[in-house]
């Protein structure tokens, strides 16, 4: 059992937190709460699409940030990044060589549009950890691909994006903290849909079919569309009820510990201010 007070507590942070957002969110946007694992969009107040997401582990949280979705890619390359491959491609690839062909995964130096595919065995694969020599990894498009069948870009400086996963499995996990930092959908096509449903030739047949071919399609959204990521473990439902949600994250704690020290906190009473 929570006490009460803990409780009230988490109410007030949330309230604080709702006071980040703008008041009006527009007629369509994309809504992620990290510490509910959902995603959903809204048109015109109504929740068009919800859906099941997995987001970053403990020490690669997802952020809260606002963008705006501007594009989507189908049958994506995964660009693995430098990280990734230092600490667990590289470590494999040095006792199996045949592993990036068995990935799919190709070596590139270099991000020049006229880049060419290096044959791993004219190179020390060792020396694909060291960024000065410029080489980088990237996954075909493919099953065994982490983005699955669909990408949808927002830029942001975090370079989180939203992205299908072969790994249909882990939604069925209550806590689902296993990205490296970027959110998996469990809908994606049915996302991918919702971000083209202006457009007079990608509706949800004609992307299905651009995935069956194999090929790579880069689609601009005919409007850009807002996404707020955000962290809320306490908030109203329809019913005038409150729900919770685990602080998955610890920051409950961190914003708990801001507003204490920057005096919106008073010792005296335990609780945020009211806004004025």
């Amino acid at each position: 059992n929570v006490p009460v007070d803990e409780r009230i507590m988490t109410i007030a942070l949330n309230m604080e937190r709702l006071r980040w957002l703008p008041r009006e969110l527009g007629d369509t946007y994309v809504l992620v709460n990290l510490a509910d694992f959902t995603l959903k969009a809204v048109h015109k107040d109504i929740t068009s699409l919800k859906m099941r997401v997995i987001i970053g582990k403990d020490f690669q949280s997802t952020p809260s940030f606002s963008s705006k979705m501007t594009s989507l890619v189908l049958n994506p390359y995964w660009n693995i990044p430098e990280s990734i491959t230092r600490d667990e491609i590289v470590p494999i690839i040095k006792n199996s060589p045949g592993y990036l062909d068995e990935r799919g995964i190709e070596i590139l130096r270099g991000w020049d549009p006229g880049q060419r595919v290096v044959d791993p065995y004219d190179i020390d694969l060792r020396s694909i950890a060291d960024p000065r020599e410029g080489y980088r990894l990237r996954q075909r498009p493919g099953p065994a691909n982490p983005l699955g069948a669909v990408k949808l870009l927002m830029p942001n400086r975090f370079d989180i994006y939203l992205h299908d996963t072969p790994a249909d499995y882990l939604f069925e996990r209550e806590v689902r903290t296993f990205s490296h930092g970027c959110i998996r959908l469990e809908k994606p096509l049915e996302l991918a849909a919702f971000a083209m449903r202006k457009s007079p030739r990608w509706n949800r047949t004609k992307l299905t079919a651009g995935i069956a071919t194999g090929h790579r399609y880069e689609l601009n959204l005919p409007e850009p569309l807002d996404v707020m990521v955000l962290y809320q473990t306490a908030w109203a439902d329809a019913k005038g009820g409150v729900t919770f949600r685990r602080d998955i994250y610890g920051r409950d704690r961190e914003l708990t510990r801001t507003l204490w020290e920057s005096a919106v906190i008073p010792a005296s009473k335990g609780l945020p201010e009211a806004a004025p």
